[in-house]
């Protein structure tokens, strides 16, 4: 055996050593993507919500407007692995901003101050590998906003319909079964709010959001 191939056989040798030693070291669960899931995140966000709102009647109107405004991102979901590094869960996923700005153009309009855009339903969370921390999620479920009104209305109800979330995100193991990382995720909610009287409906507002955070997580998997 030639010199060049010796050293290739020692370093081959080398490597498989290295692994066996790191698969020893590691138990069943430990630092691996499977069991019981909790994430929680915490972060800022953005929120873009564009509202077209119409009334009937006299005093009838049509106007289109958006919402917007920085806050916080939130997240909680609890689940399991339906597969190493395949995780299904349900959800909470929240926007929430503040000191929001509203443009309907000449139409005086209202919120209540703070401005949310959630989610509540499943999450599927999948690490590209079970031991590392790269993860793609997706999740869609009941969507909520909060509500906006035109000056002359009562305070403003919210709005309700469907939402969809996507994130990416990393994480780096701190103990055993304990992850902590980033997380940028998007969420849009389509909804819609109308209040009905006894002569049919008198106003109607159908929301279209956006909302774009970025978290920092803790992981329990």
């Amino acid at each position: 055996m030639g010199p060049h191939r010796a050293r290739l056989l020692a370093f081959s040798v080398v490597v498989l050593a290295s692994h066996v030693a790191v698969a020893q070291a590691r138990q069943p669960g430990e630092r691996y993507h499977d069991g019981v899931y909790v994430r929680l995140g915490a972060g800022v966000g953005f929120v873009r919500d564009s509202v077209k709102m119409s009334r009937d009647g006299i005093n009838g109107f049509e106007q289109e407007g958006t919402v917007t405004g920085f806050g916080q991102a939130n997240e909680l979901a609890v689940g399991g692995a339906l597969a190493p590094g395949l995780i299904l869960a349900g959800g909470f996923f929240l926007n929430a901003a503040y000191g929001v700005k509203e443009d309907f153009g000449d139409l005086e309009t209202r919120t209540k101050g703070g401005y949310a855009v959630a989610t509540f339903g499943p999450l599927v969370d999948y690490y590209l590998h079970p031991e590392r921390g790269l993860h793609l999620q997706l999740g869609f479920g009941l969507g909520v906003t909060s509500g906006v009104v035109p000056e002359s209305m009562d305070e403003p109800s919210g709005a309700s319909g469907y939402g969809v979330v996507f994130g990416v995100g990393h994480e780096w193991w701190i103990a055993k079964q304990w992850g902590m990382g980033a997380l940028l995720r998007l969420q849009h909610v389509s909804a819609e709010d109308n209040i009905v009287t006894l002569l049919g409906p008198e106003f109607d507002a159908k929301h279209s959001a956006l909302a774009l955070g970025l978290m920092f997580t803790a992981t329990l998997n």
